[in-house]
């Protein structure tokens, strides 16, 4: 109001009851030290392509519930704190805009979620440094990216990290250098459309006691890069499932129980075999086609219940027929008169 200069990096912003009912427009790129919305009820919108930067150490970033909080189009808040513990509580607004991003980046900050997280199916995180802890809150977002080789942590805790995105790739930690992962007992869920065949690419992590839960949907394959560790590994019906020919997934079970009307494909996403890997109990699936699949470990593959499909190339699974399916091996035939 009355013209007053606008906040700068040093500046701790409030918005409070004070505020009234009186609207702000982020309609430019600036660097604020922190944000605290307490007792805010007017209206905050964030315009697109405009990137508010969170540059405080240990400080607050807080939306509240009785505020409005509009992003337009595709907006950006980025954390570059180097110090402390920053809480971030978004008072359940959705952020990022339609494609936008939360990007964390500052050496040496942490950043804590103070509640539930949630994004447009085009938002996205990106840990590129620093520390991200889900604080045992859920996250609901388009994707999430961190693959670079700076010092960063992410810490999952026991929350469903719930992915909506179409992207090329839903999650990506490729390069994993200088990245400690924690995933605690976290869900990872994929729930987005597939319009082409979409990638989870885990970099070969071991993610602990996390469960990956395939509930995409759409005509088309979630890809699973790398050789990576889960607890429980799931696949809704309907779902074709790809894994990444040479790599071996290591779970402790494995479910895929699919219908007569919508089954699930389990197989490589090239003409090569992939690897399943359990050291004991049985993993029994229903309603299946499997190919260019090596199960082994220790553990049963149980595909023997009569609804399976055996598509070839298969070692390790039962199916019907009894005992475990090998690839078809070349005979000599002899032939000769008399």
């Amino acid at each position: 109001a009355n013209n007053a200069s606008l906040p700068v990096s040093a500046d701790a912003v409030f918005f409070d009851a004070n505020s009234g009912t009186g609207n702000s427009v982020i309609d430019i790129d600036f660097t604020i030290n922190s944000l605290d919305c307490t007792g805010y009820t007017g209206t905050l919108t964030h315009n697109n392509t405009n990137t508010l930067t969170i540059a405080g150490n240990g400080v607050t970033f807080k939306l509240v519930s009785g505020m409005t909080y509009t992003p337009v189009g595709d907006t950006y808040i980025t954390f570059t704190g180097t110090s402390g513990t920053t809480t971030v509580t978004t008072g359940g607004k959705v952020l990022g805009g339609t494609n936008g991003e939360l990007n964390f980046n500052g050496v040496g900050g942490t950043w804590q979620l103070g509640d539930a997280i949630n994004t447009n199916p085009g938002g996205a995180i990106i840990l590129t440094n620093g520390t991200f802890n889900a604080n045992n809150f859920n996250v609901t977002i388009g994707y999430f990216s961190s693959s670079n080789v700076n010092t960063r942590t992410l810490t999952m805790g026991s929350g469903t990290w719930t992915l909506t995105s179409d992207t090329a790739s839903i999650w990506t930690t490729s390069t994993t250098t200088g990245l400690t992962m924690t995933a605690n007992t976290a869900t990872i869920k994929l729930t987005g459309t597939l319009t082409a065949a979409r990638n989870f690419v885990g970099g070969s992590l071991n993610f602990n006691g996390t469960s990956l839960w395939n509930a995409t949907s759409g005509a088309f394959a979630l890809v699973i890069t790398g050789s990576n560790t889960f607890n429980d590994f799931k696949i809704d019906a309907g779902r074709t499932q790809h894994f990444t020919a040479a790599t071996t997934t290591t779970v402790t079970t494995f479910t895929a129980v699919g219908t007569a009307v919508s089954g699930i494909t389990i197989t490589s996403a090239t003409a090569a075999n992939h690897t399943l890997s359990d050291s004991t109990g049985t993993n029994a699936v229903s309603y299946c086609t499997i190919s260019r699949s090596t199960a082994q470990g220790g553990a049963t593959w149980n595909a023997n219940d009569g609804t399976n499909t055996n598509g070839g190339n298969n070692s390790g699974w039962v199916f019907p027929a009894g005992g475990a399916v090998t690839p078809p091996q070349p005979r000599l035939l002899l032939m000769g008169v008399g």
